[in-house]
Parts: structure tokens; sequence; C-alpha cells
């Protein structure tokens, strides 16, 4: 999914003006009335890198358990070396994908670093 969506948002040049997280904080500062206290676009820009670190960190976790138990289960079958291979290569295809999305939502002036 997360590739399939990736590709087809750097085909047709879909850029999002404003991010869920920076959304949900103007909304949040807004209902409580601490917009004018609290200076949203920096909170919500800290915010948004730490939950990205974590939502990197668990998938990467969770797609090497699941790869082990893959290749657990074929480890009879197949040459190590050609699993190794495959592994490095899913795996390579799976960090372009999350690289590519969390470009996606970050703001315009540090999209241009990735």
């Amino acid at each position: 999914y997360k590739m399939v969506m990736s590709t087809v948002n750097v085909i047709f040049h879909r850029k999002r003006r404003i991010d869920p997280i920076t959304r949900g904080f103007m909304i949040l500062a807004g209902f409580l009335d601490i917009d004018h206290i609290v200076n949203v676009e920096f909170w919500s820009q800290q915010i948004s890198f730490v939950m990205i670190g974590a939502i990197v960190c668990t998938q990467v976790r969770g797609i090497l358990i699941r790869m082990m138990r893959f290749f657990s289960y074929f480890s009879s079958i197949f040459n190590s070396n050609a699993m190794v291979l495959g592994l490095i290569e899913l795996m390579g295809l799976y960090f372009i994908s999350s690289v590519l999305l969390i470009r996606m939502n970050m703001p315009s002036e540090y999209r241009k670093l990735i």
C-alpha cells in the first residue's frame, strides 16, 4: 500500500499544504483557546518529528519480525545468500517508500532537503 501510494503521489505531484499533526494541534489550540499563548507552528513541528521517529522505528521493527518469520519458514528451500539478497532488496524498497511518504508530510521548507 505504501509503495503504491507514494508512487501515485510522486507521479501526480500531490502536495499537502498542512500536515495532520499541525492541523490537529491547531484545532486543539483553538478549541482550548491557547493559540495566542502557545507557538502552534513550533510545537507542531516538534511533535511531528517525534511521531515520525516513533512510526519509523516501529514499522522497521515490525517488518523485520515479519521477514524473519517468512525466511525461517523457507530457510530449508532457499540458499542463505538468496534470502539475504531478497531481504536487502525488500528493505531498500520499504525504506524508499517510507521516505517518500514522510516527505509528503513535511513542511515545504524541509521538503527540499529530502
